[in-house]
């Protein structure tokens, strides 16, 4: 038992997140099979999509994350025997990076032509700053854990990582709530003729996002 708990605190990490990205592409699997793409993350049921193309982006994030989960899979089997812990982490923050890069090629591969109204991005351009705002927020978190992990201060399965994910979920959960009630706020001024401002809600957030960045930091590096 010794030996496979040894094992599956090496190589655990990487099988969750191959399991997600799997879970991803079948989920888009569901989605062309079904012609419903309401899973997509930033759906808009009201934009006036050419089916025909979202069907073509949505392939192409599928095979994309399927081709990178894969290539990512074999490479680190075949370079196993004389991987460090450290080069081991890079890999996968190298996949994490290929993962996104992927997705954002896909996007701006097709953001031209996934309309029927050519005006429509710009409508909602007013958006931009939503996705940049939650994105930020994510890539912030993220990096505080990852830097605890490389220096070391933080262990695997340790109180201290521990104590970050439990600070971290909340963290997650707040900002996925911000997200949907301004998108919801967005097309709500789109349809009113208004632009779209950030307003007090962001404010709020951003200083919880603040205070729990903070106490993740002192709980990895204090």
């Amino acid at each position: 038992m010794s030996s496979w708990t040894a094992a599956f605190g090496r190589y655990g990490f990487r099988f969750v997140f191959v399991l997600i990205a799997t879970s991803i592409y079948f989920a888009l699997s569901f989605c062309l099979r079904s012609h419903d793409y309401s899973l997509l993350s930033g759906y808009d049921p009201h934009a006036p999509y050419d089916q025909e193309v979202l069907g073509e982006m949505t392939a192409a994030l599928a095979m994309m994350i399927l081709l990178d989960t894969l290539g990512f899979s074999i490479l680190t089997g075949v370079l196993e025997s004389w991987i460090s812990s450290d080069l081991s982490l890079l890999l996968f923050i190298a996949y994490l990076f290929c993962l996104g890069l992927a997705i954002i090629t896909v996007n701006l591969k097709y953001r031209n032509r996934l309309y029927r109204d050519p005006q429509y991005p710009q409508k909602v351009r007013g958006g931009i700053g939503i996705t940049v705002f939650f994105l930020t927020a994510v890539i912030l978190a993220a990096a505080i854990l990852i830097i605890g992990g490389v220096s070391g201060s933080v262990k695997h399965n340790s109180p201290q990582a521990a104590f970050q994910v439990i600070i971290l979920l909340p963290y997650l959960l707040i900002n996925i709530i911000w997200l949907m009630i301004e998108q919801d706020k967005l097309h709500r001024d789109i349809e009113q003729g208004k632009p779209y401002r950030f307003g007090g809600n962001t404010l709020m957030l951003a200083a919880a996002d603040g205070i729990l960045l903070v106490l993740m930091g002192l709980i990895g590096w204090g």
